[in-house]
C-alpha cells in the first residue's frame, strides 16, 4: 500500500452549510460494523446468518457477541469514521484488533471564531484551540492529533486501511453500507434536494477524505437504510402520488445508525433473531404496497371534498335579531354533512381589539347560545400586539 501523506494547503476542503449535527454515542460503532461488514464479509453473509435458525443460535452458544457490536473481521483493520457537519468535524479512531477504547474526537465552530478541537482517547484527553480556518485546516488538525506523539494512536496516516463516512439521505436506492465510488458519488448528489442541509455537507467531507486517503476503501452508512422496510402505508403521505414519484416525496426514516445499534444490542440481550418473522412481514409489506398503489392510482381524479369547521358562527334566537332585526330567520343556503345542520347566506364580521375577520358564515339551526369557531391564526389577528420600534 502506498504511503499517505498529509493534504496539502492547496486540496481545499469545501465546507458545507446548514447541517444540524446528531451524533449519539453509538453511532460510531455502528458506521463501523456496517464498514466491516461491507468491505470483509459482505452483508448476504451476515443476513444469512440472521436468517437461519440453527445457525443463530449456534452463534449464541459460540460467541457472546453474533451479532459483531464487537468489531471483529476477518482480518485486523484500523478504521477511521467521519462525521461531517456544517460547522463540525467528528470522528473516531477504531484499531479491531486492540481492546483498548477507541479514540474519539470533534472539531467545533469550524470557519469562525473559537474553533476547537477536543480528542478522547486511550492515551489521555487533548483540547486545544485552533486558528480560524474551514475544513482542509479541521482534516489536517485531525490527523495532527491522532498521530501525536503524546496522546496520539497511530504512527501515521498511512496506517488507516478503511474510512467510514455516515451520510444522513440514501434515499430508495441505499439500503445498506456501500463502498464509494465515481458513481456511488453521483448518487448521493442526486439526493441533494431531499436532504438540502446534510448530503452536500456529508459528499464536501467524503470527497476530503478520499483525497487525503486515496489508496484505501471509502464506505457510506446512510441514516436512512436502517428504515428502508417501512411499509408504503406508513412511507406515504396523503398528498397527490405524482410528488411521490417525481419527487420522492415520503417517508424515509433517520438516525437509523442508533436504531440499528438499539435492536441489535436488544436481540442480543434477549437471545432472539433481529429479524424474526421478516419474511411473512416483508410479504405483508409488498401485498400492502402493491394494493395502496392500485387504490391511489384508481382515484386519482376523484374530487376530494373539504368541509370548514373552524370559521363559523351558532347564534341564539336573541342574537339572531339583535343582527337582523325582529323576528328574523336565518335563511338556508345548502346542508351540511351533518344531519340537520345547513350553511345560511348570512355572514358577519368579527371585531376584535385589534382587528376584524370579514365575511364569516353563520351555520344554522339556531342554538341555545351563540358559538363563534375561528382558528388560531383569525384570533391572533382579532388580539394581535403591535410591535413598537
Amino acid at each position: 500500500m502506498s504511503s499517505t501523506r498529509l493534504a496539502s494547503p492547496d486540496s481545499a476542503v469545501e465546507a458545507g452549510r446548514g447541517f444540524g449535527v446528531y451524533d449519539p454515542v453509538p453511532l460510531a460503532k455502528v458506521l463501523i460494523k456496517e464498514t466491516v461488514v461491507t468491505i470483509l464479509t459482505g452483508s448476504q453473509r451476515f443476513k444469512h446468518l440472521l436468517a437461519d435458525p440453527v445457525k443463530t443460535a449456534a452463534a449464541f452458544r459460540q460467541s457472546g457477541d453474533p451479532y459483531g457490536l464487537g468489531l471483529k473481521g476477518e482480518r485486523p483493520e484500523k478504521i477511521l469514521v467521519i462525521n461531517c457537519g456544517s460547522s463540525s468535524l467528528k470522528y473516531a479512531f477504531f484499531d479491531t484488533a486492540s481492546e483498548a477504547e477507541p479514540a474519539r474526537g470533534l472539531i467545533e465552530r469550524i470557519g469562525g471564531q473559537g474553533m476547537r478541537l477536543v480528542q478522547q482517547g486511550p492515551r489521555g484527553e487533548v483540547a486545544r484551540e485552533l486558528p480560524r480556518g474551514g475544513y482542509e485546516e479541521a482534516f489536517q488538525a485531525m490527523l495532527v492529533e491522532l498521530t501525536a506523539k503524546e496522546t496520539g494512536v497511530l504512527r501515521e496516516p498511512s496506517e488507516i486501511t478503511v474510512v467510514g463516512h455516515r451520510v444522513v439521505h440514501g434515499g430508495e436506492r441505499f439500503s445498506e453500507g456501500v463502498v464509494i465510488d465515481d458513481e456511488v458519488l453521483r448518487e448521493i448528489e442526486t439526493l441533494n434536494p431531499l436532504a438540502p442541509l446534510h448530503n452536500p455537507v456529508n459528499l464536501a467531507g467524503i470527497q476530503a477524505a478520499r483525497r487525503i486517503f486515496p489508496a484505501v476503501p471509502h464506505v457510506a452508512v446512510f441514516d436512512s437504510g436502517f428504515h428502508h422496510t417501512l411499509a408504503s402505508y406508513a412511507y406515504l403521505y396523503g398528498l397527490p402520488y405524482e410528488y411521490y414519484e417525481k419527487m420522492g416525496v415520503r417517508r424515509y426514516g433517520f438516525h437509523g445508525s442508533s436504531h440499528a445499534y438499539v435492536c441489535l444490542r436488544a436481540a442480543q440481550h434477549l437471545q432472539r433473531r433481529v429479524n424474526e418473522l421478516e419474511i411473512a412481514r416483508e410479504t405483508l409489506r409488498a401485498l400492502n404496497r402493491s394494493y395502496l398503489t392500485r387504490v391511489i392510482e384508481a382515484h386519482r381524479n376523484d374530487p376530494i371534498p373539504i368541509e370548514v369547521s373552524a370559521h363559523h358562527i351558532h347564534l341564539a334566537q336573541e342574537h339572531v335579531e339583535a343582527l337582523f332585526g325582529q323576528g328574523h330567520r336565518l335563511t338556508r343556503q345548502s346542508d351540511l354533512s351533518q344531519p340537520g345542520q345547513f350553511a345560511c347566506r348570512e355572514q358577519l364580521a368579527i371585531v376584535g381589539p385589534k382587528g376584524r375577520v370579514e365575511r364569516v358564515r353563520v351555520l344554522g339551526p339556531m342554538r341555545k347560545a351563540t358559538q363563534v369557531e375561528i382558528s388560531m391564526t383569525e384570533q391572533f389577528k382579532l388580539d394581535r400586539i403591535q410591535s413598537e420600534d
